[in-house]
């Protein structure tokens, strides 16, 4: 039982067979699956939100500044955050589809009574650990775990049927600020934008990392303290760093710990590449500046918006004059000739066993006792024959009782 939905009382609903592979078509189907980076500001949100492809959220993806419109609402929204952390706009809105972990199914929606598994369009799942080979298992009844909601909300995807994912909002680094990168480099350290930091280590051959981890590093290295906690304060101290497309900054500490988780899963993807391709899976970037470029494909969100319109049609280029009244005529296909086939090997479909005397059929012979049975198989009756028959007959008659009428 892969996906499910639950009640208050402990009973579940297996909802697999309608969800699995839904979204599966001809072409590998393409989705969104939106972070909440600040890039995210700069994204066109319009164009993607009128775009065919499904919106996957995770977190607060979608969200801007408060008081304002959310950029994105998403279609399809998980966590593996904890419940109270999010708001009761995003459980109780019927059009988003939501997926939680089971051990969230009794859940209360902060600032409301009712339980997480009895809102709108909300179904559970159980997750498990996994490597990089079977980073996507489609014989699981499982989710992946890998204690991070955007690799959650990829193996859901996956599960859902989705083969393309369009990556936006996601830069999955925290970049020191303009203001702290240049008091590093009052103090000798050797940042690059696009590089990230020159590292010095004892015994350790001089390398780049876009880790901020190894930005404070090098910065307690250079203020010759040797004091995390003071090296930390001093950059705190200066103008902070983007984190989010909302409302909300981490401390200093609490962001080298999220970038460093960022940084591991994004190695996590790097090593399950085989595994994606195995299974006709793509990723693209559409964030500038992510860390996943370095790894993927990157396209703009623009482009990606403009094929989406070529692929699966334009309404706003599409005409309905003429469609009830027919005065435009069907449309013509360019298509070459074709017609269905059976596939090779497989029998021509059989008639449905009838039973004796149903619809006037006669009897099947039966052999006499001693010998072999040999069933005949009754004549199937053609009832537009049978009404012709009778209808000829309704015709013969009354010409006779006009013929007797006239004499």
């Amino acid at each position: 039982m892969l996906f499910f939905r639950a009640s208050a009382d402990g009973t579940t609903t297996d909802a697999t067979a309608t969800l699995e592979n839904l979204y599966g078509g001809t072409d590998p189907t393409a989705c969104w699956l939106v972070g909440s980076g600040p890039s995210l500001l700069a994204a066109p949100t319009e164009k993607i939100a009128a775009s065919s492809a499904v919106k996957i959220g995770v977190n607060f993806s979608g969200r801007g500044p408060d008081g304002t419109p959310p950029r994105l609402i998403p279609d399809i929204w998980t966590s593996f955050d904890p419940t109270p952390r999010f708001h009761k706009s995003v459980f109780l809105n019927p059009r988003i589809i939501k997926f939680l972990k089971s051990d969230k199914i009794k859940d209360l929606v902060p600032g409301t009574t009712v339980k997480a598994c009895d809102c709108p369009a909300t179904y559970f799942f159980r997750n498990e650990h996994r490597g990089y080979s079977d980073f996507l298992k489609p014989s699981s009844d499982r989710i992946l775990n890998a204690l991070d909601s955007f690799l959650q909300a990829f193996d859901i995807g996956f599960r859902l049927g989705f083969r393309t994912f369009f990556c936006v909002g996601t830069e999955l680094i925290i970049r020191p600020s303009e203001a702290q990168i240049e008091l590093a480099r009052s103090r000798g350290v050797d940042y690059s934008e696009t590089e990230g930091v020159l590292v010095k280590r004892d015994n350790v051959p001089e390398f780049r990392s876009d880790r901020l981890s190894d930005f404070v590093d090098e910065c307690v290295r250079a203020f010759g303290n040797n004091d995390r906690k003071a090296t930390i304060e001093k950059l705190q101290a200066c103008r902070r760093e983007s984190q989010y497309s909302f409302s909300e900054n981490k401390p200093l500490a609490a962001a080298i710990n999220a970038d460093g988780h960022y940084w591991e899963r994004v190695q996590y993807l790097r090593l399950a590449r085989r595994c994606l391709s195995l299974h006709g899976v793509r990723l693209i970037s559409c964030t500038p500046g992510s860390r996943l470029n370095a790894w993927f494909p990157y396209r703009s969100a623009t482009d990606v918006c403009f094929d989406l319109r070529s692929r699966c049609g334009a309404e706003d280029l599409e005409q309905t004059v003429g469609r009830y009244s027919g005065e435009t005529g069907p449309e013509r296909s360019s298509l070459p000739f074709h017609k269905d086939v059976q596939p090779y090997g497989w029998d021509k479909p059989k008639p449905p066993p009838t039973k004796p005397g149903d619809c006037g059929c006669k009897e099947a012979a039966v052999a006499p006792a001693g010998e072999q049975e040999i069933v005949i198989p009754p004549k199937p009756v053609d009832r537009a024959e049978l009404a012709l028959e009778k209808f000829k007959g309704l015709v013969a008659g009354q010409a006779a009782v006009e013929i007797n009428e006239v004499h």
